[in-house]
């Protein structure tokens, strides 16, 4: 008769079985590990003896020993004889430090064993002559300690040999042995005594788990019959039982209570997602894709289209509520749903629509669903984004005028070039007195226009988040100086006081933007001397250091001009405002001045402000964070005043630029520099030029026909002429944008001079380029 194991008797043989293996594996790596561990302690243990014969042995090896007995030149037994004598001694000392050891001399030069301790066991060894195979002799012959087990003089034993040197010479060998045997009655002691303990706690173990899984084993028993019986009822529950396996049973249970409930929730679910897709602010609706008929229309929808006067009933196509049409749209987006071959697509479609009926625009997502009758129906759920599209026109309406007023600035640089330049080529050329007034009023009315078009350059570039600041170094005093040669004039025409005060806190030297922190003090002090008639004007400076090593620094301005108030106060950062319209007929200006101070205080990380009162002056603070220095990293005072002298005589000089006007200025104020000037009109001739001739600079614009400059840059540095790669190429443009430096850099371009053209900027860019003196 067959016999059945019952599920305990199952796991506990298989608790036993599973409990061998570990049990064998881990006796198996003990012994091995003990095995290596016994072998190395008795290989280091035997090292350590030669080590010890080898220090006691004379310095002067085996020779100076012969030289002292006068022994030198005996036969080789008398040799034997003397070394015996006297080493004797030390070989049994050591020999007694350890029960079965045996440890002795060899001669290289003897070719004889000298010493075999202890002497009262191995004294017939003494004389022998090693085989011609023995290890000894490898270890004299290679000068290297070795270990080795064998047969050898002693019989079979695990024998350590160390070379003995004197002099650089090897002049023979010391040797530490047991005997093998001796080893292994060690070892199999130590093995049997561990695997007595494991067998022990092996026992005890395997009685321990047998004694406390029965009890375990039969409630898992349980457990099991209880989870089978709920496969075909989940209203039977397994029997309570104590311990961890009873709070198992108790969580079975209590999840086959939740798998009831949640089959009763499902209903209501399914009831509350139809009240969601009712209630929700996204159209959905569902659409047969073989009839066109709308299967189902959430309520939001339904009210959009009742609002429009649409009306669904049963069987309504979906081309004639949505769309009002009488056919099948054209552009169906059901065909989309499926591959060419009929597959259904199961990833969703998105994209924006407009629904002509409804008048506004929906972001939707169309997918196949599957519906409770089987079949496979179009479901497409969107979101109203028409506000959304009407921010974005909007957006691109103030990008478009942000560009126009970018590229009307780019139009009336050209020209300012031209009336600038030939101002300053004017009153380079001495004129009457009269005529050099002349010149200086529309030299200083020009200057007045490049400011209205840097302020307009300057704004678009912050409205379309296009500037960046600076971070170089520079001394504060001497930004505090120039201010003050600038302002000065205008004061003393008014005659008004004019005081700079700077705080002992204000650091000398400091790393930040030192062209937009001028920007902000000449647009507010210059405000403060336009609308000062009389009194003064102050600015003071000071500072206060951060926690993270920065200064936030402080400007002050405070005049006693005709004030403001708060109503005016409270649109003054704005683009195009100023205080009233009688302010602008009278003292003039675009308004832009201080919400562009406003927006690059901002971007220094600090704010402005203004108190002001209407008839008694106004008062400006605001802060910018620098980062303090010791010291300027390079002596720019020095560098700054090189250039101002600089002369480049005998240089030859390219310039590319098509408008005739500006071709003249380039010339003259080159000429006057003392270059060679070459001139070509367009990127086509100066690359043409450039093959021809060697030159030092090239100046070249970047708005020209036929070939712009850029590209024109472009083929120079790929023409593979000699100097293509290092001739040094201005950008010399009405492009001031800092996206156009960029642009230029990226084409091969070593530096930007914008226009008009600064004479110091030009100035300052040849001599970077060319390092002239």
């Amino acid at each position: 008769m067959k016999k059945h194991f019952s599920f305990q008797q199952k796991v506990l043989l298989l608790l036993v079985l599973l409990m061998n293996l570990p049990f064998l594996l881990t006796g198996y790596m003990a012994k091995s590990l003990m095995e290596t561990t016994i072998m190395r302690e008795k290989d280091a243990k035997l090292l350590a003896f030669t080590h010890i014969l080898d220090a006691r042995l004379d310095s002067g090896g085996y020779e100076a020993i012969l030289r002292r007995h006068g022994a030198e030149n005996a036969s080789r037994e008398k040799k034997i004889a003397v070394l015996n004598e006297e080493l004797r001694g030390i070989t049994d000392d050591v020999a007694s430090s350890a029960p079965g050891l045996g440890i002795g001399y060899y001669s290289k030069d003897i070719d004889a064993i000298l010493t075999y301790g202890p002497s009262s066991s191995f004294e017939q060894a003494v004389g022998l002559v090693i085989p011609p195979d023995h290890p000894g002799r490898i270890v004299m012959d290679t000068n290297k300690e070795m270990i080795r087990s064998g047969t050898m003089v002693r019989g079979d034993i695990l024998n350590a040999m160390h070379p003995i040197v004197r002099d650089n010479k090897v002049i023979g060998y010391i040797w530490a042995n047991e005997l093998t045997t001796d080893v292994m009655t060690q070892l199999r002691d130590m093995v049997r005594n561990l695997f007595l303990a494991m067998l022990l706690c092996f026992v005890l173990t395997v009685s321990l788990l047998v004694a406390m899984s029965r009890r375990t084993v039969r409630d898992v028993d349980r457990i099991i019959r209880g989870v089978r019986s709920m496969r075909f009822d989940l209203g039977h529950r397994i029997e309570n039982m104590g311990g961890e396996l009873g709070e198992v049973a108790s969580s079975i249970n209590t999840m086959a209570e939740d798998i009831d409930k949640a089959t009763q929730e499902s209903g209501r679910a399914m009831a509350v997602l139809q009240s969601v897709l009712g209630n929700v602010d996204a159209t959905v609706f569902v659409c047969d894709p073989a009839t066109k008929h709308l299967v189902y229309v959430n309520e939001y929808l339904r009210d959009l289209l009742a609002a429009k006067g649409v009306q669904i009933e049963d069987q309504s196509l979906c081309y004639e509520v949505l769309y009002g049409q009488t056919e099948p749209c054209t552009f169906c987006i059901h065909r989309q749903l499926y591959e060419p071959d009929g597959t259904p697509k199961l990833t969703p479609m998105r994209r924006e629509i407009h629904i002509p009926i409804l008048g506004r625009d929906f972001l939707v997502t169309d997918r196949l669903i599957t519906w409770h009758d089987g079949r496979l129906l179009h479901m497409e759920m969107g979101t109203d984004i028409t506000e959304r599209n009407a921010l974005e026109a909007a957006e691109a309406a103030n990008l478009a005028q942000r560009d126009f007023l970018s590229r009307m600035s780019h139009e009336l640089r050209t020209p300012m070039n031209g009336v600038l330049g030939m101002t300053h080529l004017a009153m380079q050329a001495n004129p009457p007195p009269t005529q050099l007034k002349y010149l200086k009023k529309i030299q200083s009315s020009a200057s007045l226009l490049l400011g209205i078009i840097n302020d307009i350059l300057d704004f678009s570039r912050i409205e379309a988040g296009r500037i960046t600041m600076e971070k170089a170094p520079f001394e504060l005093p001497v930004l505090v100086e120039n201010i003050r040669e600038l302002i000065l004039p205008r004061t003393q025409e008014q005659h008004l006081d004019f005081n700079i005060t700077l705080d002992d806190s204000v650091p000398r030297y400091a790393v930040g933007d030192e062209l937009r922190l001028s920007q902000v003090l000449l647009n507010i002090l210059g405000n403060a001397a336009k609308f000062t008639s009389r009194g003064s004007i102050s600015l003071h400076m000071s500072a206060t250091p951060l926690l993270s090593g920065n200064v936030r620094l402080r400007c002050t301005v405070e005049d006693t001009g005709i004030g403001m108030t708060e109503e005016q106060q409270a649109r003054l950062f704005k683009p195009f405002s100023q205080a009233d319209i009688s302010t602008s007929r009278k003292f003039g200006g675009t308004g832009l001045g201080l919400s562009i101070s406003k927006a690059l205080v901002e971007l220094m990380g600090g704010t402005i402000l203004v108190v002001s009162k209407q008839g008694q002056g106004s008062l400006f603070t605001f802060d910018v964070e620098l980062v303090p220095l010791d010291e300027l990293p390079i002596t720019r005072s020095e560098l700054s005043r090189q250039w101002e002298h600089a002369r480049y005589d005998g240089l030859r000089f390219l310039v590319v630029e098509d408008n005739s006007l500006n071709q003249e200025i380039a010339v003259a104020i080159l000429g006057e520099l003392g270059a060679r000037v070459d001139v070509a009109e367009n990127g086509e001739e100066g690359l043409r030029a450039f093959m021809h001739e060697d030159y030092d600079l090239i100046l070249m614009d970047v708005r020209m026909p036929i070939m712009d400059g850029m590209e024109a840059t472009r083929r120079i540095r790929a023409s593979g002429k000699h100097d293509a790669a290092t001739v040094p190429i201005v950008a010399m443009t009405a492009n001031a944008m800092n996206e156009d430096r960029v642009a230029s850099k990226e084409a091969g371009m070593n530096g930007h001079v914008a226009k008009p053209i600064d004479l110091n900027e030009l100035k300052s860019t040849l001599f970077k380029l060319l390092n002239t003196n």
